[in-house]
């Protein structure tokens, strides 16, 4: 039974902002990994390091989204995307690869390029958040840095959008509200 968790820790969790259903989403998502069925899948909003992680703990699954996605702006399908992300590292765990732990192995890769909105999801991702997300290839993660909060009051483009920029549509500044990243 998926759950989005309102309450927890002072000042831990937050309340999603979203402008769709957060709990409607991760019920759809959750029907992706039938082998996660017995498990409670829960989400929570907070300001944490990386952008997003999952465990399993005590017979459920929870899913850590940073604060930064929280905003009313941020699409639909890319909280879809990185829920469907964090939740396939409960189906395909970490491994040795070339002599070292990975994460995200080969065949994560090539299950999550399967996934609807993969490309798009990511270049709104580099394009929106790229300012306030630091890569680290040794861990195979994307942190969030402090710039993130000045970026909760900024007018956050859609995927359509980001789409047609992509496509040679408009100047990257008028698709981004007017304001360069």
């Amino acid at each position: 039974m998926p759950s989005v968790q309102r309450n927890g820790k002072a000042g831990a969790a937050e309340l999603p902002m979203f402008g769709f259903a957060l709990s409607a989403l991760l019920t759809q998502v959750t029907r992706d990994f039938p082998e996660l069925s017995s498990k409670r899948v829960e989400v929570w909003m907070r300001n944490q390091p990386t952008l997003a992680t999952v465990c399993s703990e005590e017979g459920k699954v929870v899913v850590a989204l940073h604060a930064v996605l929280n905003h009313v702006d941020t699409p639909e399908r890319v909280v879809g995307f990185i829920l469907r992300h964090e939740l396939l590292h409960m189906i395909i765990p970490s491994r040795e690869v070339d002599g070292r732990n990975s994460a995200h192995p080969p065949e994560f890769w090539n299950v999550e390029s399967g996934f609807p909105d993969r490309r798009m999801v990511w270049s709104w991702l580099l394009l929106v958040l790229g300012c306030c997300l630091r890569r680290d290839k040794s861990k195979e993660c994307m942190f969030v840095t402090r710039k993130w909060k000045a970026r909760m009051n900024d007018k956050r483009p859609s995927l359509d959008e980001i789409e047609h920029l992509l496509n040679g549509g408009s100047p990257l500044r008028a698709a981004l509200g007017g304001r360069s990243f």
